[in-house]
């Protein structure tokens, strides 16, 4: 859960940096179709856990690559599934 999104004022490289708080809660959820699942148990897992975690400096939430969908009160569009996802 999202408490707060601060937007630089300035840009930087062409963009304004981006930070997000707020936090994790533990849930059941329907994962939307048309959505990603990123496996870290890969060669670049670790690349993509620095990505995609929410206050990493260089991450896509800096880098303003969610745009409109971070806002207070909203859920942060990635989330971790506990163990292995189910069979289609």
């Amino acid at each position: 859960m999202i408490d707060s999104v601060t937007v630089a004022p300035r840009a930087f490289q062409g963009h304004r940096e981006t930070r997000v708080t707020g936090k994790w809660r533990r849930e059941t959820r329907r994962v939307p179709a048309g959505s990603f699942i990123v496996d870290t148990m890969q060669p670049l897992g670790v690349l993509a856990v620095y990505l995609l975690e929410p206050q990493s400096d260089d991450g896509l939430v800096t880098w303003n690559f969610f745009g409109p969908r971070l806002r207070s009160g909203g859920l942060y569009p990635v989330f971790q599934v506990g163990g292995a996802p189910p069979s289609p």
